[in-house]
């Protein structure tokens, strides 16, 4: 498969506690990277989206592999994951919510432009973490990217 950019070696000397799946794309569910990562003796638990779910339990291994659906939450190492609405090609594709008590991260996924995700999320982030070629959100702070997607503001033409 072609990469665009090649995997930092150094993403596999240490073992992440909690992998999220967004969505059952190739970027996303890399059958060259998961085997590395689930290779892992150390237990990893996995929150995928319901197609990615039935992709990467055919690792197997002594992992906690959940299907993470929109609405779904699950808290761990004092951090609590909420699964949200995502617009996607793939039907099952979510965005995650994390929050640690201090500050909310949304973890955007492929998710396009849409009032109804905006809408749907419990909270407004603190923080946006965006795929790296969505570059239709832009790096603007979450609540001016959330004004211009509602129309008020300056809106996009502004810009």
């Amino acid at each position: 498969s072609y990469r665009r950019t090649p995997v930092d070696g150094r993403f596999f000397e240490k073992t992440p506690d909690v992998l999220i799946l967004t969505h059952n794309h190739q970027d996303h569910v890399d059958p060259e990277t998961l085997p590395k990562i689930l290779g892992a003796e150390k237990p990893i638990t996995v929150l995928a989206s319901e197609q990615g779910w039935q992709e990467v339990v055919k690792y197997r291994g002594g992992h906690n592999y959940v299907m993470f659906r929109n609405g779904t939450v699950w808290t761990q190492c004092g951090i609590r994951f909420r699964a949200v609405h995502a617009e996607h090609s793939e039907p099952t594709a979510i965005g995650v919510i994390l929050d640690d008590g201090e500050k909310t991260y949304y973890v955007t996924g492929d998710t396009l432009f849409s009032e109804k995700v905006i809408e749907s999320l419990p909270v407004q982030p603190d923080v946006r973490l965006r795929e790296i070629d969505a570059g239709v959100w832009e790096d603007l702070p979450v609540g001016e990217v959330d004004a211009r997607l509602r129309g008020d503001g300056e809106g996009a033409c502004a810009r």
